[in-house]
This record gives structure tokens, C-alpha cells and sequence, in this order.
């Protein structure tokens, strides 16, 4: 039979009690049996046991609330754009091992660069004809909440410091 964790604590804290108890006794020199001694320490610790092999992480289940739900950007990455793509680059440094990883992605162009020690690709706006030629360099916010490996990018700051604001709006339909 499982304790509950609270009732499991408070048997513990008196157990500690009992054992700083007899440990006072047995300094100031009433002497206990080392069978008693013995016993209290074993309770301890098997008390410090069960409590901690019985405690269970409890987490609520996992559920989507953004599934099937809008999303919009205020700015997107190739959208609003006079060239028909625009380059990005990560921030976090890269080496030629780690664009040969992204080579095998299935998620990321085979036009990535090595730029300046940063991984570069380019974004395309979605529905384009560049779109349609380049499919894995479209970032819509859409693949923000899709549950794909696919993602949204925002726009470089190469573009103006406007962009280093930018809001993703989910709409989970409640009214």
C-alpha cells in the first residue's frame, strides 16, 4: 500500500525527530541499546526510500491547443520583398560539418552556405513561383504550429531594424 506523499513527508520529519531524539539521549549519556540505535537508523532510511521511490513526477497530459488554428506574422522572411528570395543567416556560428547535416535535412534547401562562419539559405514567399521551384525555402508562420520539422523565419535584420520586432498572432477560435 502506497502512502500518499504528503502523509509520507510527515512520517519522515517524525522519523528525523525520533533519530535527533535518541542521538540527544545518547549524548548526554543514557545509553540505548545498539539494537535500538540500529533499528531507528534502518527506519530512517527505508522511510527516505519508499518516499523517494514512491513519488511520482505527475504532468498533465500533452495536448495541442494551437492545432487547427490561424497563425499570423506581422513580418515573414521572403514575404513583401522585391527580389524573388531573400537570404538569411543563422546567428549561431556554423562549421562544414554542421551545413553537411543540414545537406541531409529534409527541411533545409541545398543552397545553404557557410557565410562569415554563420549557416546561410534564403526564404521564398509562399504561393510564389519561386515557391513552387524552392518548397523547402518557404517559411510561412504557418510551419510554426504545424507539428513538422518545417519552421517560420523571420525577416533578416539586413532588412531594417524594424524587423527585430516581430509578432506571431495564434488564433485559437474562442470567442
Amino acid at each position: 500500500m502506497l502512502l500518499p506523499i504528503f502523509l509520507l513527508t510527515d512520517l519522515l520529519n517524525s522519523l528525523a525527530h525520533v533519530f535527533r531524539f535518541v542521538s540527544v539521549i545518547t549524548a548526554v549519556g543514557i545509553h540505548l541499546s545498539s539494537a535500538v540505535m540500529e533499528l531507528s537508523s534502518k527506519l530512517l532510511v527505508a522511510f527516505a526510500t519508499i518516499l523517494t521511490v514512491s513519488g511520482e513526477i505527475l504532468s498533465p497530459p500533452y495536448f495541442d491547443l494551437a492545432k487547427d488554428s490561424t497563425i499570423a506574422a506581422t513580418a515573414t522572411c521572403g514575404v513583401n520583398i522585391t527580389t524573388p528570395r531573400e537570404r538569411f543567416c543563422r546567428l549561431t556560428g556554423a562549421s562544414a560539418d554542421e551545413r553537411q547535416d543540414f545537406f541531409s535535412s529534409l527541411y533545409y534547401s541545398g543552397n545553404s552556405q557557410i557565410i562569415a562562419g554563420q549557416l546561410c539559405d534564403y526564404c521564398v514567399a509562399e504561393g510564389t513561383p519561386e515557391a513552387d521551384q524552392y518548397p523547402l525555402q518557404v517559411h510561412s508562420a504557418r510551419f510554426a504550429i504545424d507539428g513538422s520539422e518545417k519552421w517560420w523565419q523571420s525577416p533578416p535584420l539586413s532588412r531594417g531594424q524594424q524587423f527585430n520586432d516581430v509578432n506571431l498572432t495564434v488564433s485559437l477560435g474562442q470567442v
